[in-house]
């Protein structure tokens, strides 16, 4: 299906959809916008602008819809009546840029510098113009050079690419449009290579669905099916309104990102670098008075910007057929500012609907239940550490008692409310499942084979909700670590997978090595070696090395996969196919 045919099919499946249920102030524009495009219940369409213009809800995802409306309809659609009431409603909002997520304040600052183009005799028209074009421009510089705070989210990086292409459809401003035209590049170039069979694969943050394959995933990957194909997704499901507003676009991805699915070749290794700004950048608004490092000043000066972390991200994804394995860097325990929606690390198997597989430490976003944080499986713990390299991945744990952890955006959290590592086996989906007396779990998908180990013994548990009714794998204690070993029946060249199994049994119990270290006290280390002769070493708070190389994570790229890359600070992107450079020097 090509890129038109992929609009053409959304905005027709959003226009026949039923009214939402829930979540109106969120929806009923968006559902109003392909009504509007395709003709179908036109007169539905105006009343329901009408009513959520009358009433308002969730005024950061309202205004920026209605502004687009506005725009794309007010001399096809619009009655005089409508018009006014729009008018009215845009020009008397305020658009607050001090403080809320980074979605938040992209949508305000469009939907702000739009009004005030489309109304420049409104009273600070000029004054809130300037304010918001001030804002995209300093938030587009930092997050084509430094990352974003709010990265790869499964729910809201399709707020950033709708949100952009409003500006860059409607801008009466050549240089904004251009700004705007880069910055989509860039999210589409930071998205393409994590986008693997119509799931968004690897670590995240703000991931609400962490235990979902592709089934049912986050609106951000409708969008990404829009932009790059691959398997028709679940409209039934999640949020694929967002999408509308880039499917009525007129901006189109490069052709070397259309192309993106057919040019990939299996195994490769993705990179990215967040949660940084520069030297003398401003850092995340909640935390002005929480100190974010220094990094470094080689090769270029930056620091955390402390959105998720003091000192930053580094992602790691490593992609093979069938399955996706990817994990990230965030500093030191006491470095987390946001885990509560994080997704560390994950393995993503990729067969069929998909599955994921990860273990947390459970860790609630917000005080309240308990045990919300394990029936629905969100975030991941500031006491877990991880370290990957290829299809290898270590974590290490280590829970304080009778501790609050000081930093996050909803206050002191206990740390010891569960004192266990919860893991994720997706036994429904699995192919096979073996429980070896050495202590390692085997599991198969297809002809993907995972070898799971926890350092302190574990069992099989089920919880009574409806979240979290699959039996997963509970290890006790205060520290622990876990080893997850990836590889394919292509990869022991074998055609039968049950006996590829067997062998990678064979493999990981005979020729795999594990010691651990200081494992009764706050700081304990690993050191395995897997059967390839892969040596990794992680020391909670410490070193983590990789064949006994230190991992030097300052010398992180900003992007870099087999197709691209770009160097932190850079606001460049060298295409390797094409030996090309795109610059981001015009993003001031």
């Amino acid at each position: 299906m090509t890129f038109s045919k992929r609009k053409e099919h959304l905005l027709t499946r959003m226009a026949n959809a039923s009214r939402p249920p829930f979540d109106e102030g969120r929806r009923l524009m968006h559902h109003a916008l392909a009504r509007l495009t395709t003709g179908i219940r036109l007169q539905e369409a105006l009343e329901d602008i009408k009513a959520i213009t009358t009433n308002p809800k969730d005024n950061m995802f309202f205004l920026h819809v209605c502004i687009d409306a506005y725009f794309r309809f007010v001399d096809l659609h619009f009655s005089d009546e409508l018009r006014e009431l729009v008018t009215n409603r845009m020009t008397s909002e305020s658009y607050p840029l001090e403080d809320g997520t980074e979605n938040h304040k992209l949508m305000y600052a469009v939907a702000g510098y739009l009004t005030a183009q489309a109304w420049p005799d409104a009273p600070a028209a000029g004054t809130l113009r300037s304010t918001c074009r001030d804002y995209v421009e300093r938030f587009l510089a930092r997050i084509t050079r430094f990352g974003q705070g709010e990265f790869d989210s499964s729910t809201y990086a399709v707020l950033y690419l709708n949100t952009l292409v409003t500006l860059h459809d409607f801008s009466n401003d050549t240089s904004m449009v251009h700004t705007a035209k880069q910055a989509l590049d860039w999210f589409l170039c930071n998205a393409a290579f994590e986008y693997v069979n119509g799931q968004f694969v690897g670590a995240h943050s703000r991931d609400y669905l962490a235990t979902s394959g592709r089934e049912r995933q986050g609106g951000s990957c409708i969008v990404y099916w829009l932009y790059f194909g691959g398997p028709i997704p679940r409209f039934d499901l999640e949020e694929p309104h967002y999408s509308v507003i880039c499917a009525l676009s007129s901006y189109a991805p490069p052709e070397f990102l259309q192309n993106a699915l057919a040019v990939r070749t299996f195994p490769y290794v993705h990179r990215e670098s967040h949660d940084l700004t520069c030297i003398d950048g401003e850092v995340h608004d909640e935390h002005k008075s929480r100190e974010t490092h220094l990094i470094s000043h080689k090769p270029v000066p930056h620091r955390g910007f402390g959105y998720i972390s003091k000192a930053g991200i580094r992602k790691y994804t490593y992609v093979d057929h069938g399955f996706a394995l990817g994990c990230l860097y965030d500093g030191k325990e006491g470095d987390i500012v946001w885990s509560g929606q994080m997704r560390r690390w994950s393995l993503d198997l990729l067969y069929g609907d998909g599955a994921t597989l990860f273990f947390t430490h459970p860790f609630p976003d917000s005080p309240g239940d308990p045990l919300t944080c394990r029936r629905r499986w969100h975030g991941s713990s500031p006491h877990e550490q991880v370290l990957q390299y290829g299809s290898t991945l270590v974590a290490v744990y280590s829970i304080p008692r009778n501790y609050r952890y000081p930093v996050g955006p909803r206050g002191p959290i206990a740390s010891d409310t569960h004192v266990l590592i919860d893991g994720h086996i997706p036994v429904d989906r699995l192919d096979d499942l073996l429980e070896h007396p050495s202590g390692w779990v085997f599991c198969r998908i297809g002809t993907v084979l995972v070898a799971i180990r926890t350092v302190r013994p574990y069992e099989w548990q089920t919880l009574d909700s409806e979240h979290a009714r699959m039996p997963r794998i509970v290890s006790h204690g205060t520290t622990n670590g876990v080893i997850i070993e990836v590889s394919t029946a292509l990869e022991m060249e074998m055609e039968n997978n049950e006996s590829a199994l067997q062998h990678f049994v064979d493999q990981i119990t005979t020729q795999s090595s594990l010691r651990t270290s200081d494992m009764d006290t706050r700081y304990p280390s690993m050191q395995y070696t897997s059967p390839r002769g892969i040596a990794l070493e992680i020391a909670y708070d410490g070193e983590r090395r990789v064949n006994d190389v230190p991992v030097n994570y300052n010398e992180w790229p900003l992007l870099e996969n087999p197709w691209m890359y770009s160097g932190l600070g850079s606001a460049s992107l060298f295409l390797k196919s094409t030996e090309e450079t795109v610059h981001f020097d015009e993003v001031q």
